[in-house]
């Protein structure tokens, strides 16, 4: 019988990772969200995207179900690239107080190169995004929102919530390099991240 339980639950835990999509969905507006996202959402665009560019070349935005929210950003002012990372120094979704607050930021300067086509990543990914034929079920995460915006085309955005393989999965773990450059000031193990990179808008191009 424990045996037959056991199967049970293996083969449940096997269809839900493994019916995981690998491609964005749309990103939720504001008149498209729960009503609990309707306070959330703006709060955390108000306080992680203080002073930043309107119109980036790459946005992403990482919500975790139990730790702080954060952005990366890379935007191009006055002929210079920037890569942002900002992190929230308490989770906006616990504070119920509505009270300011505050952020840790690492910047610094990236070549245009890398951020063109980091750029062309995310805009391919996002031009991508639709919706799944059937909902995949999923409990506490990280929802990770990926923004470009490109002239004539306006923002494009999508959302995946904790993929565990596939492009999805890699597209976070450029996030997760971006967030080590930031901190190091440097960009690290480029010439290989950039064949990831030109690799992964290869893949998106396809579905």
């Amino acid at each position: 019988m424990k045996k037959y339980f056991l199967s049970i639950i293996l083969c449940s835990f096997y269809l839900v990772t493994n019916a995981q999509n690998d491609f964005l969905e749309p990103a939720t507006g504001f008149f498209s969200s729960y009503y609990h996202q309707d306070e959330y959402y703006p709060r955390v665009k108000k306080i992680l995207y203080d002073s930043l560019k309107y119109n980036p070349n790459a946005r992403i935005i990482v919500m975790p179900s139990f730790s702080e929210e954060y952005l990366v950003s890379i935007d191009t002012k006055n002929r210079e690239t920037y890569l942002t990372y900002r992190i929230a120094k308490n989770q906006i979704w616990s504070n119920k107080t509505k009270e300011n607050i505050e952020c840790t930021e690492y910047k610094m300067k990236i070549d245009y190169s890398i951020a063109k086509i980091l750029h062309n990543l995310i805009f391919t990914a996002t031009s991508k995004a639709k919706y799944p034929d059937r909902p995949i079920p999923g409990l506490d995460g990280t929802t990770y929102i990926f923004i470009a915006f490109e002239t004539g085309y306006g923002f494009r955005s999508g959302m995946t919530w904790s993929p565990g393989s596939g492009k999805l999965h890699e597209l976070t773990e450029i996030v997760d390099w971006l967030v080590d450059c930031a901190k190091k000031g440097e960009l690290i193990s480029q010439d290989k991240m950039q064949k990831k990179i030109n690799d992964l808008i290869e893949r998106f191009k396809i579905e």
